[in-house]
Formats: structure tokens, sequence, C-alpha cells
């Protein structure tokens, strides 16, 4: 079971809680560039004060919880905002909406990302970019 619906209380998860203890954090694939950067940008650009980037593949017992719930690490990436848990798409584009909306990334997250139509159109092929680019630089799927 892969969860995909928006906005789960991470009280129904006591381990991952236990796991996750920032108020706020993003759950990526460090390997992955566009993760990676997509982390950082929204780290920097994030309304929420503190945004802590947790780089899953360092976190062996955490991948395990999250694929115990349904939240297959190399289908997207987790974002915990307080007490909710937001997945995949639904995480870029709960990321998007607690980001700052000036320059040129401003105006991509606000056209593309806050749009919920949108951003569940646009993940399948960020995902298969993810895919490519990690086969291209020999590097392997989240074990």
């Amino acid at each position: 079971m892969i969860v995909t619906d928006t906005g789960h209380s991470i009280a129904a998860y006591p381990d991952l809680a236990a796991l996750i203890p920032q108020e706020n954090a993003i759950l990526f694939d460090g390997d992955c560039i566009y993760c990676n950067d997509f982390a950082r940008v929204m780290s920097l650009r994030s309304t929420l004060g503190s945004l802590a980037l947790v780089n899953v593949r360092d976190a062996p017992d955490l991948i395990s919880a999250l694929r115990d719930h349904g939240f297959e690490p190399n289908e997207g990436m987790l974002f915990k905002a307080g007490n909710q848990l937001f997945f995949g798409a639904d995480a870029v584009h709960m990321l998007a909406l607690a980001s700052q909306d000036k320059g040129l990334w401003g105006l991509a997250s606000k056209t593309v990302f806050k749009n919920p139509t949108l951003v569940k159109v646009a993940y399948p092929l960020m995902k298969l970019g993810r895919r490519i680019t990690l086969i291209a630089r020999g590097k392997r799927k989240i074990g």
C-alpha cells in the first residue's frame, strides 16, 4: 500500500513521530540531485521558520518505518509540517504553499507547485527525472 492522499496526522504514526522529532522537516533522497536541490531551495524560502532536511538514505530505521506505513521513499518525499504529514505530490504542493513567492523560483512555484492539479500531473514526470538521473549517475534506488 502506498499512501497518496493529503494530510495525515503524525499522531497516527508514533514511531515516525519519534524518528522525526523536528517540528518541520523534509525527508528526501539525498542522492537525487533534484530532490536535494528542491529541499534546499524550499528550506531557504520557507515561511515556517526552522525546516530540517533529512536524507533518508542516512536513516535505515526511518526508511523501514516509512515503508511500514505506506510511505515508499522511492515514490516521493515526505513533508512534516507540525503534526501533519504530506507525501509525494502533496508534499511538493504544501511546501510551495509554505514558501515565499519572490523571484523566478517564486513564479514557477506559484504557477505549478501551488496548483494541486498541476502538481499531480507534473509529479510523475519529476519521479521519472529522478530515476533517470540516478541511473545516469550510477546510483541505486533507496534500499
